[in-house]
Protein backbone atom coordinates (compact mmCIF):
# COMPACT_ATOMS: atom_id res chain seq x y z
CA UNK A 1 0.00 0.00 0.00
CA UNK A 2 1.43 3.06 -0.73
CA UNK A 3 2.37 5.78 2.13
CA UNK A 4 -0.32 8.54 1.76
CA UNK A 5 -3.36 5.41 0.81
CA UNK A 6 -1.88 4.53 4.60
CA UNK A 7 -3.23 7.47 5.85
CA UNK A 8 -6.57 7.81 4.06
CA UNK A 9 -7.82 4.63 5.54
CA UNK A 10 -7.97 6.33 8.94
CA UNK A 11 -10.96 8.56 7.50
CA UNK A 12 -14.47 8.59 7.20
CA UNK A 13 -16.14 10.62 4.83
CA UNK A 14 -18.92 11.76 7.60
CA UNK A 15 -17.86 14.04 10.31
CA UNK A 16 -19.11 13.59 13.77
CA UNK A 17 -21.92 16.12 14.71
CA UNK A 18 -21.28 16.06 18.62
CA UNK A 19 -17.52 17.02 18.77
CA UNK A 20 -16.21 19.26 21.53
CA UNK A 21 -12.93 20.47 22.28
CA UNK A 22 -11.57 23.11 24.96
CA UNK A 23 -7.61 23.64 25.48
CA UNK A 24 -5.67 24.77 28.16
CA UNK A 25 -1.96 26.26 27.73
CA UNK A 26 0.08 26.88 31.19
CA UNK A 27 1.98 29.86 31.20
CA UNK A 28 4.66 31.44 33.34
CA UNK A 29 4.84 34.38 35.51
CA UNK A 30 7.29 36.37 35.87
CA UNK A 31 7.68 39.07 38.71
CA UNK A 32 9.02 42.33 36.48
CA UNK A 33 9.93 43.81 40.19
CA UNK A 34 12.30 40.21 41.68
CA UNK A 35 13.13 39.99 38.30
CA UNK A 36 11.96 36.29 38.67
CA UNK A 37 9.71 33.37 38.00
CA UNK A 38 6.43 35.11 40.71
CA UNK A 39 6.89 33.31 44.10
CA UNK A 40 4.58 34.97 45.69
CA UNK A 41 1.23 33.13 46.75
CA UNK A 42 -0.94 36.50 47.59
CA UNK A 43 -0.11 38.10 44.21
CA UNK A 44 -1.27 35.43 42.46
CA UNK A 45 -4.43 35.11 44.44
CA UNK A 46 -5.35 38.41 43.47
CA UNK A 47 -4.96 38.33 40.29
CA UNK A 48 -7.29 34.79 39.66
CA UNK A 49 -9.44 36.91 41.93
CA UNK A 50 -10.00 39.61 38.91
CA UNK A 51 -9.83 36.45 36.43
CA UNK A 52 -13.02 34.55 35.73
CA UNK A 53 -13.13 31.11 37.18
CA UNK A 54 -12.05 29.44 33.20
CA UNK A 55 -8.34 30.51 34.22
CA UNK A 56 -6.42 29.13 36.93
CA UNK A 57 -2.86 28.42 38.86
CA UNK A 58 -1.61 24.98 38.35
CA UNK A 59 0.29 23.85 41.38
CA UNK A 60 3.22 26.55 41.10
CA UNK A 61 2.64 30.22 41.80
CA UNK A 62 4.12 30.92 39.11
CA UNK A 63 2.10 28.92 36.33
CA UNK A 64 -0.94 30.29 35.00
CA UNK A 65 -3.46 28.39 32.84
CA UNK A 66 -5.59 29.57 30.17
CA UNK A 67 -8.17 27.60 29.33
CA UNK A 68 -11.70 27.94 27.71
CA UNK A 69 -15.13 26.16 28.00
CA UNK A 70 -16.13 23.62 25.58
CA UNK A 71 -17.10 24.56 21.69
CA UNK A 72 -18.00 22.69 18.67
CA UNK A 73 -16.13 24.97 16.46
CA UNK A 74 -12.61 26.18 16.24
CA UNK A 75 -13.53 29.80 15.62
CA UNK A 76 -15.34 30.06 18.48
CA UNK A 77 -12.62 28.34 20.62
CA UNK A 78 -9.88 30.61 19.71
CA UNK A 79 -11.71 33.33 20.36
CA UNK A 80 -12.46 32.63 23.83
CA UNK A 81 -8.86 31.97 23.72
CA UNK A 82 -7.43 35.48 22.88
CA UNK A 83 -10.19 36.80 24.77
CA UNK A 84 -8.66 35.28 27.97
CA UNK A 85 -5.33 35.60 27.36
CA UNK A 86 -5.86 38.88 26.62
CA UNK A 87 -7.93 39.73 29.77
CA UNK A 88 -5.22 37.46 31.78
CA UNK A 89 -2.45 39.54 30.66
CA UNK A 90 -4.38 43.65 31.34
CA UNK A 91 -4.59 42.19 34.88
CA UNK A 92 -1.56 40.57 35.15
CA UNK A 93 0.40 44.22 34.49
CA UNK A 94 -1.75 45.63 37.26
CA UNK A 95 1.13 43.79 39.64
CA UNK A 96 3.95 44.29 37.54
CA UNK A 97 3.86 40.56 35.97
CA UNK A 98 4.58 39.38 32.99
CA UNK A 99 3.21 36.42 31.12
CA UNK A 100 5.98 34.26 29.35
CA UNK A 101 3.60 31.40 27.10
CA UNK A 102 6.78 29.23 26.57
CA UNK A 103 7.19 25.20 27.47
CA UNK A 104 11.06 25.72 29.40
CA UNK A 105 12.87 28.60 30.67
CA UNK A 106 16.29 27.05 30.73
CA UNK A 107 16.15 25.99 34.11
CA UNK A 108 14.48 24.33 36.66
CA UNK A 109 11.08 25.46 37.11
CA UNK A 110 7.86 22.69 36.09
CA UNK A 111 7.37 22.53 32.65
CA UNK A 112 4.96 24.32 30.45
CA UNK A 113 2.13 22.53 28.06
CA UNK A 114 -0.57 22.37 25.60
CA UNK A 115 -3.71 20.51 26.18
CA UNK A 116 -6.09 19.81 24.20
CA UNK A 117 -9.71 18.48 25.27
CA UNK A 118 -12.47 16.10 23.28
CA UNK A 119 -15.89 14.79 23.54
CA UNK A 120 -18.28 13.22 21.18
CA UNK A 121 -21.40 13.73 22.96
CA UNK A 122 -22.84 10.06 23.73
CA UNK A 123 -20.69 8.47 21.14
CA UNK A 124 -16.86 8.44 22.42
CA UNK A 125 -15.71 4.90 21.45
CA UNK A 126 -12.48 6.63 23.44
CA UNK A 127 -10.26 3.36 22.57
CA UNK A 128 -10.34 3.35 19.06
CA UNK A 129 -10.26 6.89 18.94
CA UNK A 130 -7.13 7.38 20.82
CA UNK A 131 -5.58 4.32 19.19
CA UNK A 132 -6.13 5.85 15.68
CA UNK A 133 -5.83 9.57 16.15
CA UNK A 134 -1.82 8.80 17.99
CA UNK A 135 0.23 8.37 15.17
CA UNK A 136 -1.08 11.66 13.83
CA UNK A 137 -0.70 13.09 16.81
CA UNK A 138 3.09 12.36 16.80
CA UNK A 139 3.16 13.91 13.73
CA UNK A 140 1.66 17.19 14.58
CA UNK A 141 3.20 17.52 17.94
CA UNK A 142 6.82 16.92 16.17
CA UNK A 143 6.66 19.41 13.46
CA UNK A 144 5.02 21.96 16.12
CA UNK A 145 7.87 21.64 18.49
CA UNK A 146 9.38 25.22 20.07
CA UNK A 147 11.14 25.15 22.93
CA UNK A 148 14.77 25.71 24.57
CA UNK A 149 17.10 22.49 23.67
CA UNK A 150 20.38 21.09 24.61
CA UNK A 151 23.21 19.50 22.51
CA UNK A 152 20.97 16.47 20.90
CA UNK A 153 17.81 17.12 22.43
CA UNK A 154 15.33 18.88 20.56
CA UNK A 155 12.99 19.46 22.79
CA UNK A 156 13.53 19.40 26.96
CA UNK A 157 9.79 19.26 27.79
CA UNK A 158 9.26 16.46 25.53
CA UNK A 159 12.45 14.48 26.83
CA UNK A 160 12.20 15.75 30.31
CA UNK A 161 8.62 16.22 31.28
CA UNK A 162 6.74 13.26 33.21
CA UNK A 163 3.53 14.43 31.07
CA UNK A 164 5.27 12.59 28.31
CA UNK A 165 5.16 8.96 27.64
CA UNK A 166 4.07 6.01 25.36
CA UNK A 167 1.01 4.92 25.60
CA UNK A 168 -0.06 1.21 26.74
CA UNK A 169 -1.26 0.05 23.33
CA UNK A 170 -2.65 -2.93 24.93
CA UNK A 171 -5.54 -0.77 27.20
CA UNK A 172 -5.52 2.69 25.71
CA UNK A 173 -8.24 3.97 27.86
CA UNK A 174 -6.47 2.90 31.00
CA UNK A 175 -3.22 3.94 29.98
CA UNK A 176 -0.46 5.86 31.94
CA UNK A 177 -2.20 9.20 33.27
CA UNK A 178 0.85 10.82 32.29
CA UNK A 179 0.94 10.03 28.18
CA UNK A 180 0.94 11.81 25.02
CA UNK A 181 -2.58 11.38 24.31
CA UNK A 182 -4.76 9.50 27.63
CA UNK A 183 -8.20 9.81 29.20
CA UNK A 184 -8.89 12.45 31.42
CA UNK A 185 -11.75 10.95 33.81
CA UNK A 186 -11.70 13.82 36.62
CA UNK A 187 -14.98 14.42 37.68
CA UNK A 188 -14.84 17.66 40.15
CA UNK A 189 -16.04 20.93 38.25
CA UNK A 190 -13.59 24.10 40.15
CA UNK A 191 -11.46 26.30 39.68
CA UNK A 192 -8.44 23.56 39.17
CA UNK A 193 -10.33 20.73 37.42
CA UNK A 194 -12.30 22.23 34.92
CA UNK A 195 -13.63 19.06 33.31
CA UNK A 196 -17.00 17.16 34.44
CA UNK A 197 -16.74 14.37 31.80
CA UNK A 198 -14.29 12.08 30.34
CA UNK A 199 -12.44 13.72 27.53
CA UNK A 200 -9.94 12.45 25.68
CA UNK A 201 -6.74 14.77 26.31
CA UNK A 202 -4.08 15.50 23.66
CA UNK A 203 -0.51 16.66 25.47
CA UNK A 204 1.54 18.51 22.54
CA UNK A 205 5.24 18.30 23.32
CA UNK A 206 5.26 22.18 23.38
CA UNK A 207 3.21 25.33 23.46
CA UNK A 208 2.44 26.27 19.67
CA UNK A 209 4.53 29.48 18.56
CA UNK A 210 2.30 32.09 17.66
CA UNK A 211 -1.36 32.47 17.74
CA UNK A 212 -1.26 31.38 14.14
CA UNK A 213 0.42 28.31 14.62
CA UNK A 214 -2.04 27.80 17.44
CA UNK A 215 -4.85 28.00 15.66
CA UNK A 216 -3.27 25.80 12.75
CA UNK A 217 -2.87 22.91 15.10
CA UNK A 218 -6.37 23.24 16.87
CA UNK A 219 -7.71 23.61 13.46
CA UNK A 220 -6.14 20.45 12.36
CA UNK A 221 -6.94 18.43 15.66
CA UNK A 222 -10.28 19.16 15.76
CA UNK A 223 -10.54 17.23 12.16
CA UNK A 224 -8.93 14.53 12.80
CA UNK A 225 -11.40 14.09 15.62
CA UNK A 226 -14.71 14.92 14.02
CA UNK A 227 -13.63 12.65 10.95
CA UNK A 228 -11.15 9.50 12.11
CA UNK A 229 -12.60 6.44 11.81
CA UNK A 230 -13.94 4.72 15.92
CA UNK A 231 -15.88 1.22 14.59
CA UNK A 232 -12.21 -0.43 14.69
CA UNK A 233 -8.25 0.07 15.67
CA UNK A 234 -6.57 0.41 12.73
CA UNK A 235 -3.36 -1.30 12.77
CA UNK A 236 -2.93 -2.66 9.12
CA UNK A 237 -1.19 -5.70 8.70
CA UNK A 238 1.19 -5.29 11.77
CA UNK A 239 0.94 -6.64 14.84
CA UNK A 240 0.48 -4.90 18.25
CA UNK A 241 3.63 -5.51 19.40
CA UNK A 242 5.09 -4.06 15.73
CA UNK A 243 2.52 -0.79 16.09
CA UNK A 244 4.33 -0.20 19.32
CA UNK A 245 7.49 -0.75 18.25
CA UNK A 246 6.76 1.41 15.04
CA UNK A 247 5.29 4.28 17.32
CA UNK A 248 8.27 4.06 20.27
CA UNK A 249 10.89 4.60 17.09
CA UNK A 250 8.70 7.46 15.99
CA UNK A 251 8.90 9.33 19.31
CA UNK A 252 12.81 8.22 19.54
CA UNK A 253 13.05 10.34 15.75
CA UNK A 254 11.09 13.09 17.43
CA UNK A 255 13.73 13.77 20.25
CA UNK A 256 16.61 13.99 17.87
CA UNK A 257 15.54 15.12 14.26
CA UNK A 258 14.28 18.76 13.70
CA UNK A 259 11.76 16.63 12.39
CA UNK A 260 11.25 12.87 12.50
CA UNK A 261 10.40 9.99 10.30
CA UNK A 262 7.01 7.90 10.95
CA UNK A 263 8.05 4.61 11.37
CA UNK A 264 4.44 3.49 10.85
CA UNK A 265 3.66 5.82 8.18
CA UNK A 266 7.00 5.31 6.45
CA UNK A 267 7.20 8.83 5.64
CA UNK A 268 8.75 11.96 7.25
CA UNK A 269 5.96 13.99 9.58
CA UNK A 270 6.52 17.46 7.80
CA UNK A 271 4.93 15.20 4.81
CA UNK A 272 2.10 13.98 7.27
CA UNK A 273 1.07 17.73 8.19
CA UNK A 274 1.08 18.79 4.92
CA UNK A 275 -0.99 16.31 3.46
CA UNK A 276 -3.87 16.36 6.87
CA UNK A 277 -3.55 20.44 5.93
CA UNK A 278 -4.80 19.40 2.23
CA UNK A 279 -6.89 16.86 3.22
CA UNK A 280 -8.77 19.14 5.47
CA UNK A 281 -8.82 22.68 3.79
CA UNK A 282 -5.94 24.32 6.16
CA UNK A 283 -3.13 26.70 5.46
CA UNK A 284 0.35 24.55 5.13
CA UNK A 285 2.71 26.66 7.56
CA UNK A 286 6.17 27.34 6.61
CA UNK A 287 8.18 24.35 8.39
CA UNK A 288 10.08 23.38 10.31
CA UNK A 289 8.89 25.91 12.41
CA UNK A 290 11.33 27.85 14.54
CA UNK A 291 13.34 26.22 17.24
CA UNK A 292 14.97 28.73 19.60
CA UNK A 293 18.75 28.23 19.79
CA UNK A 294 19.71 30.15 23.20
CA UNK A 295 19.32 29.41 26.82
CA UNK A 296 19.71 32.68 27.51
CA UNK A 297 16.78 33.86 30.49
CA UNK A 298 17.15 37.04 29.62
CA UNK A 299 16.53 36.40 26.13
CA UNK A 300 12.86 34.28 26.87
CA UNK A 301 11.63 36.90 29.32
CA UNK A 302 12.07 39.99 26.82
CA UNK A 303 11.12 38.50 23.55
CA UNK A 304 8.32 35.56 24.56
CA UNK A 305 5.56 37.56 26.13
CA UNK A 306 1.48 37.12 25.65
CA UNK A 307 1.83 40.18 22.90
CA UNK A 308 4.33 38.64 20.81
CA UNK A 309 2.30 35.43 21.43
CA UNK A 310 -0.82 36.97 19.86
CA UNK A 311 0.71 38.98 17.16
CA UNK A 312 2.73 36.61 15.74
CA UNK A 313 5.72 35.47 17.18
CA UNK A 314 9.18 37.18 18.94
CA UNK A 315 10.61 40.52 18.96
Amino acid sequence: MKAFEKLEKYFGQKPKTHLTMGVEMECYLWDCFEQRLLNKEEVINKVLDELPQVITRDYYTYQLEIRTTPHNTVEELMKEFKRNMELSEKVCQKYDLRIIPLSWMGGNEMFNGMHFHFRNGSKNNFEQTMFNIYPFILALTDVFKFSPFTQNVLSRRFQSSPHFSLPNMYEMVKSCRFSDVCMNMNKENNRHRLKSVNTIEIRTFDLPFNLKHMNNLAGLLFNIMAFIKTHEKITGHDTLSKLTEQLSSTRTSIKNNPVGYNHLFRLYNVEIYRWLCDNFNQEVLPLPFDLTHTIDLSYYVNSVTSRTFLEGGEE
